[in-house]
């Protein structure tokens, strides 16, 4: 039996995966393919994160005294060739958290001699874009400016931004031939199809005819809308700043007069800047976890 651990990064259609994973969990189990049902909140595996490394930070996530055991149950259980947990917050693990889920793995998931590890990457530039629109949308712990700019430079030092680092961290442990490492570009996916490419990242191919599709959710902001909704974001709590930010997320692009038309964007100069930032980078990972030595890790420039 293989276990699969998809780790992310955010941003790179985790929602789609988990809500398509868990949505036809029943049909994988009859192709040998067991999403488990045991610690899944919110489509995905996060109370599998929190008991590890404590993230989530959310009440409402409950990994539980006996949630080893009882998920280390269901996949014995199960008589699936493959098992796949899936949470974003697992790029975040140190290298003693991901030693103490290889141990446990070890010690608890009888039957499981393989594990693989899946990635998806997003150009920097455009992922810069995507979490800063959602760090907006979340009311996220601000440190920074409204704007990108000041963003992007106060996120550079984030261990999470160096992606060399959390892959090798991952296969310091499990190996480099495990390190599953899939560029998150539509030009690049199997047959243009994400939930297919994703499959065949774990070396899995079949129909998805009679599948349900997952559900897209997380989708950018327009400009405007989400410019008005950082400065809502700089608002006391109040019922009343909750009522507006729930009006915003719901609404098609609006013009908003005095927001900057192009917030929450990066020039051209910018992102140019980004990309050739982290160049070496995509081309070492290209090598070491694509063994391409002559091709970029990301096809479009």
């Amino acid at each position: 039996m293989r276990l699969n651990l998809h780790i992310g990064y955010n941003k790179t259609g985790t929602t789609a995966i988990q809500s398509f994973l868990n949505g036809n969990r029943e049909r994988l189990l009859g192709n040998g393919i067991l999403y488990p049902a045991t610690g899944v909140y919110d489509n995905a595996h996060y109370p599998f994160s929190q008991f590890f490394m404590g993230q989530p930070s959310s009440d409402e996530v409950r990994a539980g005294d006996q949630f080893i055991e009882n998920l280390a149950d269901e996949i014995a259980k199960s008589g699936a060739d493959e098992v796949i947990i899936s949470s974003e917050y697992l790029m975040q693990a140190n290298k003693q958290i991901i030693k103490k889920i290889r141990m446990t793995v070890d010690d608890h998931f009888s039957g499981v001699d393989e594990i693989r590890v899946v990635v998806y990457l997003r150009r920097h530039d455009e992922w810069f874009e995507s979490v800063f629109n959602q760090a907006i949308k979340s009311g996220a712990n601000r440190q920074w400016e409204l704007d990108i700019r000041d963003y992007v430079l106060r996120s550079l030092g984030n261990p999470s931004v160096d992606y060399l680092a959390v892959l090798d961290r991952w296969a310091n442990e499990f190996g480099v031939e495990n390190i599953r490492v899939r560029p998150f570009q539509k030009d690049q996916f199997k047959n243009g199809n994400f939930i297919e490419d994703f499959l065949s990242a774990l070396g899995l191919d079949f129909d998805l005819t009679d599948f349900l599709p997952p559900v897209k959710e997380n989708k950018s902001m327009p400009a405007g809308n989400l410019y008005l909704t950082g400065l809502i974001q700089q608002l006391p709590e109040s019922e009343a700043k909750t009522s507006l930010l729930n009006v915003l997320l719901k609404m098609d692009a609006n013009e908003v007069p005095f927001a900057p038309h192009d917030f929450g964007a990066l020039s051209t100069m910018h992102k140019k800047s980004i990309y050739n930032h982290f160049l070496k980078d995509y081309r070492r990972i290209s090598k070491k976890y694509l063994s391409q030595s002559d091709l970029e890790l990301f096809s479009r420039p």
